[in-house]
């Protein structure tokens, strides 16, 4: 018999609730810059609107914790496809020092709006209330609860409906074409201006649901987004620019 040390088990599962939510935010920043060629600092901010919106929507509308996803998510795109189709998309692709500014601009921006309302009525950090944060299952003797199983299975169904997205279906190839050769994928047909749109949307919802699990795990606020946006970019460096298997790997 296998006798697992008593501080190992909590590591392993706190491992894989921050790998799981920072696999969804590295994946999200991998589609956009694999396909779009952009470098979007904002992306960590738009994670936590999505898990602020939760939070408002379960403290103030008594909306259901899981059931204030699809909404988080909803804003979460909403917004993501403002941000692309009346700025993002008009900053040149090989220009680094514009992507880099621009989108850190629009940080400061998400961060100030968020503060602006969360500050004066938040004093400090915040949750997303669960029912399910105080039941647990034991898992070779030691207590998980289900809220932590619910962020390691969704993150990894999430990971694995995305890539059965690209690799196995007609518009995922396209998007596959568009990230390697544009112009290619023009001169076939390919609607590129629709396809990055799309690519954005779904990176806007793997955020979302990144920044809700986030959410429920661990306290957040108006700041959070910059230092989560860094951790994700370090991972992708580690793992490469534009490479999902990379960004599963870092």
């Amino acid at each position: 018999m296998v006798v697992i040390p008593s501080m190992t088990m909590p590591l392993i599962i706190y491992g894989l609730l921050t790998g799981s939510v920072y696999m969804l935010l590295a994946t999200s920043l991998t589609l956009i810059f694999g396909t779009l060629k952009l470098i979007n600092l904002v992306q960590g901010d738009l994670m936590i609107v999505a898990a602020f919106t939760a939070f408002l929507l379960t403290t103030r509308a008594d909306l259901g914790t899981y059931i204030s996803l699809v909404p988080a998510i909803a804003v979460t795109v909403v917004l993501s496809y403002v941000m692309y189709r009346y700025g993002l998309r008009y900053i040149d692709q090989s220009n680094i020092n514009a992507q880099v500014m621009f989108t850190l601009g629009l940080s400061f921006m998400t961060e100030s709006a968020i503060a602006y309302y969360f500050l004066p009525v938040y004093h400090s950090s915040v949750i997303i209330p669960s029912p399910l944060r105080n039941m647990s299952v034991n898992i070779m003797g030691f207590p998980v609860t289900y809220d932590e199983i619910i962020v390691i299975v969704v993150s990894w169904a999430m990971l694995a409906a995305l890539y059965t997205w690209l690799f196995r279906t007609e518009q995922g190839t396209a998007i596959r074409a568009l990230g390697q050769n544009p112009l290619g994928a023009a001169i076939t047909g390919i609607n590129t201006d629709r396809l990055s749109v799309l690519a954005f949307i779904v990176g806007g919802v793997m955020t979302a649901v990144a920044g809700f699990l986030f959410g429920v795990m661990y306290t957040f606020g108006p700041y959070t987004g910059g230092s989560v946006t860094f951790n994700a970019i370090a991972i992708l460096t580690l793992g490469g620019f534009g490479s999902l298997p990379g960004a599963l790997v870092g």
